[in-house]
């Protein structure tokens, strides 16, 4: 965890995969949505594990929270791994989400970020990261 404990007590309100971007949900008080957009405002990164253990009934590895399970969200300062999206990312790269999954990709000029990589990805790997939460614009 990052020096501040900044880790959100959220839930879930529609299904969210792992290692991915979040946001918070404007529909309702407590609650994240995986961001959708390259322009979306950055909470954070969502947990590196899948909603049920592997093996049992209705596991899925591509999902970390449905609507109304609690999901924990790694915030400001966390060192957390991110999906990386088209193109991936290298080490030192400011992240963004990607439109419509909510994988980490290079942010482009005038977009806000939400990360920062500490290592290198190719599209679909998870990497290392640090969240800054929503910066730039």
């Amino acid at each position: 965890m990052g020096h501040f404990n900044a880790q959100p007590k959220v839930k879930a309100n529609g299904t969210i995969s792992p290692s991915v971007f979040v946001v918070v949900d404007p529909t309702a008080d407590d609650c994240v949505l995986q961001a959708s957009a390259t322009t979306s405002v950055i909470l954070g990164i969502s947990q590196d594990g899948m909603r049920n253990a592997p093996g049992v009934t209705g596991s899925d590895n591509t999902v970390a929270a449905n609507a109304g399970d609690p999901i924990q969200v790694f915030g400001i300062g966390d060192n957390c791994l991110l999906v990386a999206g088209t193109g991936g990312y290298t080490r030192g790269d400011l992240l963004m989400a990607e439109a419509n999954t909510g994988r980490g990709i290079t942010r482009t000029s005038g977009k806000p970020y939400g990360a920062i990589a500490l290592q290198s990805a190719a599209a679909g790997a998870r990497a290392r990261v640090v969240v800054t939460g929503p910066m730039g614009a």
